[in-house]
């Protein structure tokens, strides 16, 4: 059995690896000029079966989905994790600089983004596909950990000053002027 397959066994994927190659996970990426394990189009169907995967790492990588395939991605990342798996995502918040600066960017993200996916409670009562998500955490970073220039900004403990409650959390995405560079997430999948 080789290395590649027996890491295909431990079902932690990661995917939009990029530069980042992460062990004990699967390294998923479109593009064949870095190190991954695999290589696909993440906008399309998954190549893992269903209820297969314990857990999911993504960073920066979401808001390069398509606004047309934003739900069948959440649905294929639903559909090939097991009940109670864990998705870990972080990515650039609506109100960043980054957000906007690569041409690329086809997605924007805050506090209540997920809400239409919730296990409970969904935006005006709207479901646009079948996936389902406990939303364990949510955390607003003022300075995005890998992005800062200075990187002695992201030891400044400031985060938790906007991170009280999700109430606090929605007032501050609203009236903080200086907007925020990143967001993450911790979703728990619901069957």
């Amino acid at each position: 059995m080789s290395n590649t397959n027996s890491r295909m066994k431990l079902k932690k994927l990661h995917l939009g690896c990029g530069k980042d190659y992460k062990k004990g996970y699967i390294n998923i990426d479109f593009n064949k000029n870095i190190k991954a394990d695999l290589y696909c189009d993440l906008e399309k169907r998954f190549p893992f079966k269903d209820n297969s995967v314990e857990e999911i790492f993504t960073e920066g990588t979401v808001e390069h989905i398509s606004k047309d395939k934003i739900f069948q991605f959440f649905e294929e990342c639903w559909r090939v994790c097991k009940k109670g798996a864990k998705i870990r995502i972080l990515t650039n918040h609506f109100t960043s600089v980054w957000a906007c600066q690569h041409l690329d960017h086809r997605c924007f993200f805050g506090v209540d983004t997920f809400g239409c996916m919730g296990d409970k409670e969904c935006f005006n009562g709207e479901k646009y596909n079948k996936a389902r998500f406990k939303i364990n955490k949510i955390k607003l970073h003022f300075f995005y950990p890998k992005l800062v220039k200075f990187g002695f900004l992201t030891k400044i403990p400031i985060d938790w000053m906007f991170n009280f409650s999700r109430t606090w959390q929605r007032f501050m995405e609203r009236f903080q002027f200086f907007g925020f560079d990143g967001i993450s997430y911790e979703l728990e999948v619901v069957k």
